[in-house]
């Protein structure tokens, strides 16, 4: 695809809260807050695996393979 110059769009979430509409990009960094972001999901990725949670081997979130 990138030698054709074609690139796939980024998969979103939208959920609406109270009287707004809330839309989450994978691999959108343009937050404000995305250092502190991800350093919490590391954070709780952590104690998911420290508790005994085992992750499915064939997903994987964006957020590990930077």
């Amino acid at each position: 695809m990138k030698a054709h110059g074609i690139q796939k769009k980024p998969g979103f979430s939208s959920v609406e809260i109270g009287c707004g509409i809330y839309e989450f990009v994978a691999s959108d960094k343009s937050h404000m807050a995305t250092e502190n972001i991800y350093a919490m999901l590391e954070l709780l990725s952590f104690d998911l695996k420290f508790e005994g949670y085992i992750p499915e081997a064939g997903v994987m979130n964006t957020y590990q393979r930077d």
